[in-house]
């Protein structure tokens, strides 16, 4: 098992937080550092789902909570847990996502969710659900939807076999 407390060697370091401000290293990304030619791509996909995609925050992140949930990702599913509320996410809205029957969404938000579940049980979304998630989401979007999810299913996959 990696141990992600471990000191990071001086190259990594500068990887991790390039301005020198010591800051400290979240523990899933000083796991990663244990591979640094992994790293860097995996970090341009977190960033991508993170900061470029074109779903609403509200959207993205229903899919991180609903994902790791599904996924029995504990970390990132806190991690993301903890950042709910600032985009728009109530403690219900919470619940309903980390519960194995996700109910009561307008329809939109229940094609989103369909769409997660399907992803989470067979690796693809059924025509049923892209036929649902077609009046609301662009092919862009639901490709951001698709990688979002994917990501943060081999996140929590990681982060539990590594202890995280």
């Amino acid at each position: 098992m990696v141990n992600p407390r471990d000191e990071l060697p001086a190259v990594v370091r500068k990887m991790m937080d390039p301005t020198g401000s010591g800051r400290e290293i979240i523990p899933l990304y000083r796991t990663y550092a244990h591979n640094p030619r992994l790293f860097v791509p995996r970090q341009l996909q977190s960033f991508h789902i993170n900061s470029k995609t074109t779903l609403s925050l509200r959207e993205k992140e229903m899919t991180l909570i609903r994902i790791t949930y599904l996924s029995g990702g504990d970390y990132p599913w806190a991690e993301h847990v903890a950042n709910a509320g600032k985009n728009g996410i109530t403690d219900d809205e919470v619940s309903r996502l980390s519960s194995p029957d996700s109910t009561g969404w307008s329809g939109k938000e229940a094609a989103l969710v369909q769409a997660i579940d399907d992803i989470h049980a067979a690796d693809r979304i059924s025509d049923q659900t892209w036929t649902a998630l077609t009046p609301y989401y662009s092919d862009s979007q639901i490709l951001d939807l698709l990688v979002a999810a994917a990501g943060y299913r081999m996140t929590a996959m990681s982060s539990n076999s590594f202890g995280v």
